[in-house]
């Protein structure tokens, strides 16, 4: 809500200084609101897919952790939207990163 609604106006929250900064920020924010709501539904009917959850959390961990330190660094001082922004996607990024030491534990786990 914060990227739909943090733009001044109607317009959407700026992810970084350049258009390629807002364009990655937009896909990693949308795209992977998307991919978590596929993956919960795996999980609910249990699907078991260990190497394609690895390789999202993995991926997701590093995009959110770019983005949100591209945002909390490029963000002027007293926007304190986009410093918010980029905290709360740090915060993201390091869940996925715990997600992904859970996955890559059970995805070992099972090789054994």
């Amino acid at each position: 809500m914060i990227t739909r609604l943090g733009g001044p106006g109607t317009s959407l929250l700026e992810m970084g200084a350049k258009n390629d900064a807002n364009a990655f920020g937009y896909m990693v924010v949308f795209g992977y609101f998307f991919i978590v709501i596929v993956q919960t539904i795996g999980l609910v009917f249990s699907e078991e897919i260990t190497i394609q959850n690895l390789i999202y959390t993995t991926f997701g961990a590093l995009f959110f952790m770019s983005v949100g330190l591209t945002q909390v660094i490029s963000s002027p001082k007293d926007n304190a939207t986009r410093i918010a922004h980029g905290s709360l996607t740090i915060i993201v990024s390091l869940v996925f990163l715990v997600d992904c030491g859970f996955t890559f534990w059970k995805a070992r786990k099972e090789r054994v």
